[in-house]
């Protein structure tokens, strides 16, 4: 029996940047723009933006405070939520998010990228 999540709406996924798998399991905070706050797993980054796994929904297009993960230097960052997907047969409902980075310099989007993204085993 496959144990990946299966598409229920598939997402015209528009994103040209190099993506790499997130290290392991990574969550961050999302904040919404009235101070609500929901946690969510970091699937994958690119230098753009990044893919989150929620359980929470959130809307698409919304515009949210990202909270890098507890421990890391990064600084939070403003995103918008791009595109979203629901996913079946991940026990509650789950939901995947493209995330794009707003107002965010070249190399603060390049130290996201850097430091969540899996290393290969040299």
């Amino acid at each position: 029996m496959d144990s990946r999540p299966e598409i229920i709406l598939t997402p015209d996924d528009r994103r040209d940047s190099l993506r790499q798998p997130a290290m392991n399991v990574v969550e961050i905070e999302v904040e919404l723009i009235g101070g609500e706050h929901h946690t969510a797993e970091i699937v994958d980054v690119s230098r753009t933006g990044l893919r989150l796994r929620s359980t929470y929904c959130f809307r698409c297009g919304s515009i949210v405070t990202l909270k890098p993960p507890t421990g890391s230097d990064l600084p939070a960052c403003r995103a918008q939520i791009m595109r979203q997907i629901m996913l079946k047969n991940q026990g509650p409902e789950n939901f995947e998010y493209g995330f794009q980075f707003l107002d965010m310099e070249t190399g603060e989007r390049h130290s996201w990228f850097l430091r969540l993204r899996r290393r290969e085993a040299a």
